[in-house]
């Protein structure tokens, strides 16, 4: 069933201040739509009111056939006066309708092509209004997102200081969201103690708000008009929950929380300032599980200069195709980009290896998804590619080398597949086959390899003007190996982390067409001698945690019982002593970071 539902184009104050209209309508679609609102997928949680008494809840109308019309109405819920977004009944339709349609963005039939199941039994518990505070976080143990209000801390702010309610930011709701997918379609980030592995959910969620809003025809039209078609400075798209971020700057001095419109690198020598004259080079916190934001721009930053050189170049192609000036062309050249940037990066997520993951893992998954979607077609790629190098994200871009066959005729040499309907249907089949390449994917030789359960996509690609669809069976297996904790006081020697490798594989001509090895799990056949693992990366990491109080000891009632402000381990005892086993680390996932007025590093001019 598909129903329109009002959502918030912007931050209740920006859009204001920008003179657009509060809500515009957008098309979802559930199996059922309840009184809440709610679907069988995602439940808005009440709230209690002034009386104490939780707020009723807002009745769904259901669509009444009528004699005649091959297609029923659609139904609706009775929502109050758009002009008032504080509406208790409105506030938790547009909640609803963001949060639908973030999760439909990452299931549509050129991006994952499937439906996202969550990783806990039922649906998505959304709170709008779940307390003071000044964050929003997803957790996966609260089977939901939790979404704070707080009053303004900004210096220019009336008295009494407005109440920032973070579940009327649209950025913020698609943020959080994106947590709760990418839990779904890559589970084991939820424990990574990579460093990097928070920075990616930061940096795709991110990214998704940053789609969102170029989706949206009504900020679409007016930032187009108002820069006459150019986007470099059109920050509307670029800058991140810009009233939120405004509002936890005591100092007055933010603009955004975050800026995808950035020079951040990872590169140690980088000496460049931002406009702030703030160093540009994150090298020195990259190790900082607390500064998994601010690490994040480094990769959204990257992403975002590949959407800007796609969108120009896509933008020439319009006005010389056409005879249109920039600004009446711009609006094809950006959806056109938008959409291509949305296949490239997110499409990219269901080639990532399971377990502990770098930038660079999942550079790679971009590059081999994309490749073998548009192998002629490498525009973005190279420009992706030349981001990263510049940003230091890879020395070169011999760390990008993918084991990848491209040719429709053409399978990565050493992987025979005999029988295509036993290694998708039958486990014993599907671990005989990972263990007969347990040296090609570099998995140690005392490892128990564990073959997830396959998965069986239809994706649809873009070659030409017209689509077209393909099977892919993607086989993930993981295994679990051991590190020094590197004298990390007070715990076990050594930690457990999990690697993993994914295969990609055409059922149509029981071919593997890519093999993608996680950096943790030694980077496969195809990896230098020398390379980095990340293991030192994540002793830094512990250390951190360690020193801020925040590494603690599982309670024994459970993960759901510990602060949300930690991350928690357990010692598990084997046969090779005492080992460190790290738990929830993504329940540092916040819309910003903790502890903090403002990410001072994403202050824009």
């Amino acid at each position: 069933m598909r129903v329109r539902l009002p959502v918030l184009v912007q931050d209740p104050s920006t859009a204001a201040a920008s003179g657009l209209e509060l809500f515009e309508h957008v098309t979802v679609e559930a199996e059922r739509f309840l009184d809440g609102p709610a679907t069988e997928r995602v439940v808005i949680e009440p709230w209690l009111g002034e009386d104490g008494e939780p707020v009723p809840p807002v009745p769904y109308r259901p669509p009444i056939p009528r004699p005649g019309r091959r297609r029923a109405p659609k139904g609706s819920y009775r929502v109050g006066s758009l002009a008032d977004p504080t509406a208790d009944d409105v506030h938790r339709v547009s909640v609803l309708g963001t949060v639908l349609h973030t999760v439909a963005l990452f299931e549509e039939p050129d991006v994952l092509g499937r439906r996202v199941l969550w990783p806990f039994d039922g649906p998505l518990r959304v709170v709008p209004r779940a307390g003071w505070g000044d964050n929003a976080r997803y957790a996966r143990e609260h089977r939901g997102i939790r979404f704070q209000h707080f009053r303004s801390r900004h210096p220019q702010a009336p008295t009494p200081a407005p109440v920032i309610y973070t579940s009327l930011s649209h950025d913020v709701i698609a943020h959080e969201t994106t947590h709760a997918v990418l839990d779904a379609v890559a589970p084991d980030l939820y424990h990574a103690v990579s460093p990097q592995s928070i920075a990616l959910h930061e940096a795709i969620a991110d990214l998704a708000a940053f789609l969102l809003a170029t989706r949206s025809r009504t900020l679409r039209s007016a930032t187009l008009r108002a820069t006459e078609g150019s986007i470099r400075d059109a920050r509307a798209f670029s800058w991140i929950a810009e009233e939120f971020g405004r509002a936890r700057d005591a100092e007055g001095r933010a603009s955004s929380l975050r800026s995808l419109a950035n020079d951040k690198t990872l590169d140690p020598d980088d000496a460049s300032v931002d406009a702030q004259g703030r160093p540009n080079s994150l090298a020195a916190i990259a190790h900082r599980p607390a500064d998994a934001h601010t690490v994040s721009l480094v990769l959204s930053g990257a992403l975002y200069g590949m959407m800007l050189a796609g969108y120009e170049a896509t933008l020439r192609a319009e006005m010389e195709r056409t005879g249109r000036t920039s600004l009446s062309a711009s609006g094809r050249a950006l959806f056109i980009a938008g959409e291509r940037i949305k296949r490239i990066a997110l499409r990219g997520l269901d080639y990532l290896p399971p377990g502990e993951i770098l930038f660079v893992d999942f550079a790679r998954a971009l590059l081999a998804a994309d490749t073998l979607a548009h192998p002629l077609d490498d525009a973005e790629r190279e420009s992706f590619i030349a981001e990263l190098v510049r940003r230091r994200v890879v020395v070169d871009r011999d760390e990008l080398a993918l084991e990848l066959a491209t040719g429709d005729d053409e399978a990565v040499p050493g992987f025979v597949v005999d029988d295509i309907d036993a290694l998708r249907d039958e486990d014993d089949d599907a671990r005989a086959f990972v263990e007969a390449h347990r040296e090609r994917l570099g998995a140690p030789p005392d490892a128990t390899l564990e073959v997830r359960p396959r998965l069986e996509v239809n994706k649809t690609y873009w070659p030409g003007p017209e689509p077209t669809t393909r099977r892919e069976l993607l086989v993930k297996v993981a295994w679990r190996t051991r590190e020094h904790n590197d004298d990390l006081p007070g715990v076990a020697a050594w930690r457990e982390i999990v690697a993993g490798a994914t295969l990609v594989v055409d059922p149509e001509r029981a071919a593997v067409r890519a093999v993608l090895v996680s950096r943790a799990g030694g980077g496969g056949a195809i990896a230098p001698p020398d390379v980095d693992t990340g293991a030192a990366a994540r002793s830094e990491a512990l250390r951190h945690l360690a020193a801020a109080g925040r590494l603690v000891e599982v309670p024994a009632d459970g993960l759901a019982a510990a602060s949300p402000s930690d991350v928690v381990y357990e010692h598990v005892v084997g046969t090779n002593g005492d080992t460190l086993r790290v738990l929830g680390a993504a329940r540092l996932l916040h819309a910003a970071p903790e502890g903090e007025a403002v990410d001072r590093t994403a202050i824009s001019s």
